[in-house]
């Protein structure tokens, strides 16, 4: 497991930790169509992100241990608990719940390939409300998607009729855009934390939710198999993706992370092989073409010192690198919190 340290890194480690976190994520979606076969959504869910926390928690008490883990690093502080809340919600209880119900009627590749409209929703909240710079290029991008997704949702083989199961993974989708953007405003936290606690704060919820509803648990061996999934996919890919988060920002993580469908699309076709009808592979070439867009964008550069403006994520960066590197207490709360004593992530 990686270490969840944010630190100071360039920014190819910080890609490759986007593009480790995509590969993770996209193989549990054709893994979880096979479990769905014995398993209930809500269970599935729950018992994927606990094997995630768990994986996690246990990671990080060895280290704290064995290693003397991090004192130099920021921790969660109760200013932070909305933004995680609002991202555990949405990305931890109603996203994989709406994508589980989605995969019973929809092929894992479609599921998988609708989930880079990610990307997309990820890009609009990234600059509405919270005001993220986005170029032209990634709006172009964005539009491609669009256009795949609609493909997707589409069903030609019942007269061009909207596919329910395609609309809850694309809403699954949009919640996940909607937690990238949430978890930026913490990412300069300890990654590990916040990793843990998105996994095992959802679980709880989505068990309890199942245990009231009365859902069935399955046996022993599925459960054993879907904890060992959400420890790999949700746990690890989880630390990857915020630690990449913190150096890089919400819309070109998210543009990196949209890699993740195209992995899922991958296993899908080797666990279920089948004919691809010529919307999907339509829709492939969309999502690949936006996706390398995307991922070709170039951050923009801050404006020269003396004008009054900054670079939207300029002062997220100093924070981040400040928080989780050494110095003294009063140095890591200045750059947190800006000369004011505000927590600058939150304003922005």
């Amino acid at each position: 497991m990686p270490s969840p340290q944010g630190g100071s890194r360039d920014p190819l480690h910080s890609r490759l930790d986007a593009l480790l976190a995509a590969a993770l994520f996209g193989m549990s979606p054709p893994i979880a169509k096979l479990l769905l076969s014995g398993v209930d959504p809500f269970v599935l869910s729950g018992l994927l992100y606990l094997g995630g926390g768990l994986a996690l928690y246990g990671y990080l008490g060895a280290e704290t241990l064995f290693g003397g883990r991090a004192r130099t690093r920021a921790p969660l502080r109760r200013r932070d608990l909305p933004w995680l809340a609002g991202a555990a919600l949405a990305g931890g209880v109603v996203a994989p719940v709406l994508l589980f119900y989605g995969l019973r009627t929809t092929s894992a590749a479609t599921a998988s390939l609708l989930l880079a409209f990610e990307i997309a929703a990820t890009t609009g909240i990234a600059a509405w409300p919270f005001r993220e710079a986005v170029s032209r290029g990634t709006w172009r991008a964005v539009a491609l998607m669009l256009v795949a997704s609609a493909l997707l949702t589409f069903n030609p083989e019942s007269g061009w009729s909207l596919s329910l199961g395609s609309l809850l993974v694309l809403t699954a989708a949009v919640l996940w855009g909607l937690d990238n953007n949430l978890t930026r405003r913490i990412s300069g936290r300890d990654a590990g934390h916040v990793a843990a606690a998105k996994n095992l704060a959802p679980a709880c919820v989505t068990l309890a939710i199942a245990l009231l509803l009365g859902r069935p648990f399955p046996a022993g061996r599925e459960v054993g198999i879907t904890l060992l999934l959400g420890a790999v996919s949700c746990g690890v890919g989880l630390v990857f993706y915020v630690r990449s988060l913190a150096r890089l920002g919400a819309a070109r993580t998210g543009a990196l992370f949209g890699t993740a469908p195209f992995f899922g699309v991958v296993l899908a076709s080797a666990l279920f092989p089948a004919r691809p009808p010529a919307t999907l592979l339509a829709a492939f070439a969309l999502m690949g073409i936006a996706v390398w867009v995307i991922s070709r964008e170039r951050p923009r550069k801050p404006p020269a010192q003396g004008t009054g403006e900054e670079h939207p994520g300029s002062q997220e960066t100093r924070a981040s690198a400040d928080v989780t590197g050494s110095g003294t207490r009063e140095a890591r709360e200045t750059a947190a919190t800006g000369p004011s004593g505000r927590d600058s992530r939150a304003e922005r």
